[in-house]
């Protein structure tokens, strides 16, 4: 027996493209989850940061309304849909919040690793650039403390020259640690 494969390639892309585009469709299953993920996030982002609480309530509430709007639809293919508008609209928020919230785990992280470097004797660059990160996250912590916006847009404002600062810290730190990773013992 003997395969053609154009057809064979064709009958691939052709089972590919199908399945891109039935799994690329929202479920009820996973909005839903989406939803749960993001009550809780709000809960935890309002703690972090009091000053963001209003917008946070404010996005949550209109995301909520669409929701609960969305819950009422009897078509499962619609009630999808509008169930991930409405995590769309939550997420507006909560994405850059979460975008700080990973960006400042991975500083951490990286400066754990500085600090657990073992150079030689007298030689603190380890602690030097550790420090520095460690110096960076405290002004954003502060920076983020302090903000207090009144509307998405002010927030998204307010954390963008921390999420750039969290990411030159990040870049900052991960140089440092090559630096001295290659150089221990030296």
């Amino acid at each position: 027996m003997t395969v053609n494969p154009p057809a064979t390639w064709f009958a691939s892309i052709i089972a590919i493209a199908c399945l891109a585009m039935t799994s690329c469709a929202p479920s009820l299953k996973n909005e839903e989850k989406h939803w749960e993920t993001h009550q809780k996030a709000a809960v935890e982002f309002k703690a972090a940061y009091p000053g963001f609480a209003t917008v946070i309530d404010a996005k949550l509430s209109a995301a909520r309304v669409a929701f609960e709007a969305a819950t009422r639809e009897p078509d499962e293919a619609k009630k999808a849909e509008q169930m991930k508008a409405a995590n769309a609209l939550a997420s507006e928020i909560l994405n850059p919040l979460n975008e700080i919230k990973y960006k400042t785990e991975s500083v951490k992280n990286t400066v754990e690793k500085l600090s657990a470097l073992k150079l030689a004797k007298g030689d603190n660059r380890n602690d030097d650039a550790a420090n520095t990160a460690r110096n960076e996250l405290a002004k954003v912590k502060a920076a983020l403390a302090s903000a207090t916006p009144a509307t998405v847009e002010d927030a998204i404002a307010a954390l963008k020259p921390q999420v750039s600062a969290l990411i030159a810290a990040k870049g900052a730190a991960d140089r440092a640690l090559a630096a001295l990773g290659t150089s221990k013992g030296k």
